[in-house]
């Protein structure tokens, strides 16, 4: 079976669309939706919509990674509790951005890649909602660095949940935790003989952080991720980023 695990702040409307159409799909054994703080009614929504949710105000870093890795610890605590599903070593984890739109070929495929004991997570190819020559120049990108083993969240990063557990899950940061997820899940496969997949068909998500100066935000993205390759803190990064 299938765990989603949705961070979120802000994001009531896209809840709204994305809840019910991951319901509506047998091979998801829970959702949960970790909110960091929102000023609207993602908590609200989520829960009127079905899914356990998580305050991550209450005794938890306010990043996206710790958000996950509350979202992981609730979805096993409830499982061990009530769920009939079986939350093992081999249940897999999902971490959906909540503006990705899966279609059920994208859960048809992460549901038989799951079945292939040798892989243990990786992602998908990501395609934008819209035309835009940021989004479209990002989309290449992502396709070149993934034959590195570098990939980001909003490619709907997924992994076995004894792999999450062996890699310590994510790290507390506020930005590229994602990237450091990837690698450690990368590395991790590698180490112990196994795979990961980038999955067909494309994950389709919002390409609405590309509307409002498109260049420009592209051009923040590539200074910041060279940036962090060179060895500047996420933590410095996330300062300039949010000024």
């Amino acid at each position: 079976m299938i765990y989603v695990i949705i961070p979120a702040l802000n994001e009531a409307r896209a809840l709204e669309v994305l809840l019910p159409h991951l319901a509506a799909m047998p091979e998801i054994a829970r959702i949960c939706v970790v909110d960091g703080g929102s000023d609207d009614e993602t908590s609200f929504m989520a829960r009127k919509l079905g899914a356990l949710v998580v305050d991550a105000t209450q005794n938890i870093a306010r990043n996206r990674g710790a958000q996950m890795n509350a979202g992981v610890a609730a979805l096993a605590g409830v499982a061990a509790l009530k769920d009939k599903a079986e939350f093992s070593r081999d249940t897999i984890l999902w971490f959906l951005h909540a503006d990705a739109k899966p279609s059920r070929a994208n859960i048809r495929t992460l549901n038989k890649a799951s079945q292939n004991a040798r892989i243990c997570g990786g992602n998908f190819r990501l395609r934008f909602d819209e035309a835009n020559a940021a989004a479209h120049t990002f989309s290449v990108v992502a396709r070149g660095l993934r034959s590195f083993g570098i990939y980001y969240g909003d490619s709907g990063i997924w992994m076995r949940a004894g792999a999450f557990a062996q890699i310590g899950g994510y790290v507390s940061w506020p930005l590229f935790e994602d990237y450091d997820a990837a690698r450690k899940l990368e590395n991790f496969a590698r180490k112990n003989g196994q795979q990961t997949r980038c999955l067909w068909p494309p994950l389709v998500v919002s390409s609405r952080r590309w509307r409002r100066k498109p260049l420009r935000s592209l051009a923040t993205w590539s200074l910041f991720q060279i940036l962090f390759w060179l060895g500047v803190s996420p933590f410095t990064l996330a300062r300039r980023y949010h000024k």
